[in-house]
């Protein structure tokens, strides 16, 4: 509810009241002291008969952005948004924000009326108002954010807060496999090395989910190594939430310090973003550390523009240094804990990245947003502190004669080096390479000298044949979907609803014990017309359809959690939204109805091996929903959006793997993430695509083990090619449908089809093959 008049405060700015009451649209288009948002003419209130406004025109945008809601409060209760400008000339009112530090900075008010009390004035009034610009990542279908109260990244799929404005706003919805793709492209760009992709890929969501400002990035390469593109895709997908900076300007130079105009000047890009990067940055020293540190950790610092007057703000940015010089911080907890190394490949050539840059293009910086939020998502994950940057090439003469007699002798006394070392040069090169200074006994005379402290750091200077490659940890990360909690009841519905919506079954009665008597017979007979008036019911399902029972057992996971953490997030594509009851005991039945190739193939089977049974075409039954047990209620919590879905690839998978289907599957088969390619994949041109007839005859092989043509297609040729593709591939390895089913929809979805598309091209295969008496 928007206030009718401002709150008064202490120290009242002259003529806001006024002129926030005043304040209105001229409808005549006469005049205007200046245009809104929306590019309506707004007119300020005169001073009695004068033409004076009662108050300067940068206040009185100030407060009609109060007025018409264009201000709100962030979930801290401290920090002001103001809405973004549509500068397309369309003059949309945007619902993506940035943060105002300082309102008097934000609209540029005059010296004259620059007061702090703009600022409460602005708190006042915007903490009795609803909604909150919320500090995370929200994707089409859920939002991450870091939950102040348990200190976890949390998932959000539903509830007011989706509702809210949100710091990162994108407009896909999360898509697990485009999170493992982005997973695998971090891993190309670092060359394999598990700990730096891991960091990379953390650093595209750091500013909006680690626990506190402390992390600053340095990506470290020679060149032909793709980090200027990766952040010029970044800059590009948020070109209001980014800014280039010169990190020798804003650190004070080789010598470190505060306080020059140029470093002031600087220091303002970092006002309303999210990141800030060097993409090309010089040498930074220990001097530096210490502005380095304040803006890592978002401690205060003073900013200037040009002809106006200095202020002071908290960045929130997290800063990220690209750079191919050395990078040499002071030794010591305090830096560690700060900088996070990222040490990428180097020589490639500008072709080499053709694919990535087909990537970044089909999917922006999206999915590696995705891969992150995984990432943060994950209690068990931290920041790799074992990734070393530098390398011989970095070295001067006195500090390579260091090395050599290190690795010579083990030790180094300085006073015998031959080249001429500052004391500046000296302390720069006992920090760039982990030394500390001890005395030992050599001929006889204690004598200082460097010994290596930090091995980390010293590795990358030693000569290649001396070096031992550490085995980092095996602990390979895989995006993965988050596991949901189960939806809470919703409005009871007439269970006749379940075959309106495409669900084939038979309602049979039951007592409050689950006992339902004779209820194969009563179901072949076509089961009662309703269960209204029943104190519980059973479901049969019908030929074509089934029951996932997913249960909660005395030990362990239940198989609501094992479910979602071994085939994906509730409400994925993997794991569809539907006809959803919890059961007496805290269980859940999904209902979904069964694809062609696997009807008449699924088993009745009660834990396989995990705590999830399956009820399916006519061979069980469970208590539909609105029955009363003995121990509890069944209950509705969850509709689909049109009718009953089929069973997902993923989840045709699953079942095949824990003997739940007749189809012969290979023993030890396990749920995995579908593959990605580790370098990317060659397309071949249209001009040598294989014929229908030709695709027949190759003798393609069908599991994911062998080398499957998984490339994208371009538009124009994706549904002949693909329906070609499978049609080869079925016709040839029918026992393995499941595999090419899948296959299909990885293929699909990375080239742009939807699942209804990519359902349609399926069942055309299997129709078609079937007349051909072929499966």
């Amino acid at each position: 509810m928007i206030s009718q008049q401002l709150p008064l405060i202490p120290d009242m700015p002259n003529g806001a009241q006024e002129a926030y009451l005043g304040l209105h649209v001229d409808q005549t288009g006469e005049y205007c002291d200046f245009t809104d948002y929306v590019a309506r003419p707004v007119v300020i209130p005169r001073k009695g008969k004068s033409r004076v406004p009662v108050i300067d025109v940068e206040a009185a945008q100030l407060l009609w952005d109060l007025k018409c809601e264009n201000l709100m409060l962030g979930e801290d209760e401290q920090t002001v948004y103001r809405r973004d400008t549509d500068w397309t000339g369309l003059n949309r009112r945007l619902n993506t924000w940035h943060e105002t530090p300082d309102l008097n900075t934000e609209y540029n008010v005059p010296t004259a009326q620059r007061l702090q009390t703009w600022n409460r004035l602005a708190l006042v009034e915007l903490r009795d108002r609803p909604g909150r610009v919320r500090h995370g990542v929200r994707f089409a279908d859920r939002a991450y954010r870091r939950d102040k109260t348990t200190g976890q990244v949390e998932t959000i799929t539903s509830g007011p807060m989706m509702d809210d404005p949100w710091e990162c706003t994108l407009s896909v919805p999360y898509d697990a496999h485009r999170a493992v793709e982005a997973a695998q492209w971090c891993r190309w760009l670092c060359g394999g090395d598990e700990h730096s992709a891991q960091n990379l890929a953390r650093m595209f969501a750091t500013p909006l989910m680690e626990p506190y400002k402390a992390l600053t990035f340095v990506l470290y390469g020679r060149g032909g190594n793709g980090k200027s593109i990766t952040l010029d895709a970044l800059r590009e997908q948020f070109p209001t939430l980014t800014a280039a900076v010169d990190a020798a300007r804003l650190l004070g130079g080789p010598r470190g310090g505060t306080g020059s105009f140029a470093t002031e000047q600087e220091a303002v890009k970092l006002q309303h973003t999210l990141w800030a990067f060097d993409e090309d940055a010089d040498e930074i020293t220990p001097q530096q550390m210490t502005v380095l540190k304040k803006i890592s950790t978002g401690d205060q610092i003073t900013a200037r523009q040009i002809r106006k007057d200095a202020f002071t703000f908290h960045p929130r940015c997290t800063l990220i240094i690209a750079t191919n010089n050395p990078v040499v911080t002071a030794m010591g907890e305090a830096s560690d804990r700060r900088i996070v190394h990222v040490r990428l490949q180097d020589g490639r050539t500008p072709g080499e990245f053709k694919d990535y840059l087909d990537f970044l293009d089909g999917h922006g910086v999206e999915a590696l947003m995705m891969a992150s939020c995984a990432l943060w998502a994950d209690p068990s994950r931290h920041v790799w502190r074992d990734v070393a940057i530098g390398g011989e090439q970095d070295l001067s003469e006195g500090e390579q004669w260091l090395v050599d007699e290190i690795v010579d002798h083990g030790y180094a006394a300085s006073r015998d080096n031959p080249y001429r070392v500052g004391h500046g040069d000296y302390i720069r090169a006992v920090s760039k390479l982990g030394l500390h200074s001890e005395r030992r006994y050599i001929d006889g005379k204690r004598t200082r000298v460097l010994t290596v402290a930090d091995q980390n750091r010293f590795k990358p200077y030693m000569p290649q044949d001396k070096k031992t490659e550490d085995s980092q940890s095996a602990d390979v990360f895989t995006p993965r979907d988050p596991i949901l909690p189960i939806p809470d009841p919703i409005s009871e519905v007439d269970p006749v609803e379940l075959k309106r919506l495409g669900f084939a079954c038979a309602f049979v009665p039951a007592g409050q014990d689950k006992v339902a008597r004779n209820w194969k017979q009563t179901a072949e007979q076509g089961g009662i017309v309703t269960p209204s008036g029943l104190q519980a019911y059973g479901v049969v399902p019908m030929p074509g359809c089934c029951v996932i029972d997913m249960d909660v057992p005395k030990d362990g996971d239940d198989g609501w959690t094992v479910l979602q953490r071994e085939v994906g997030s509730y409400g994925s594509a993997a794991f569809p939204a539907t006809w959803l009851v919890r059961t007496q005991s805290g269980g859940v039945h999904a209902y979904y109805r069964v694809p062609p190739e696997l009807q008449g193939r699924l088993k009745n089977r009660v834990h396989p091996g995990v705590p999830v049974d399956l009820r399916a075409e006519m061979k069980g039954y469970v208590l539909g929903a609105g029955s009363h047990g003995v121990k509890g209620d069944y209950r509705l919590v969850d509709l689909p959006a049109g009718q009953v879905p089929e069973l997902s690839a993923q989840l045709c998978d699953w079942l095949a793997a824990h003997d739940c289907t007749t189809l012969q599957q290979g023993a030890g088969v396990k749920p995995m993430p579908l593959p990605v390619p580790e370098t990317p994949a060659q397309s071949r041109p249209a001009s040598a695509m294989p014929t229908l007839d030709e695709l027949m005859a190759e003798p393609q092989p069908a599991s994911t083990g062998g080398r499957v043509d998984m490339s994208i297609i371009p538009e124009g040729q994706r549904n002949d090619r693909l329906h070609a593709w499978v049609f080869g591939r079925l016709a040839n390895h029918p026992g393995e449908s499941l595999r090419i089913r899948q296959d299909l929809f990885q293929r699909g979805h990375a080239s742009g089809l939807g699942d209804t598309e990519l359902t349609g091209i399926w069942n055309s295969c299997v129709r078609e093959l079937s007349a051909r008496g072929l499966i």
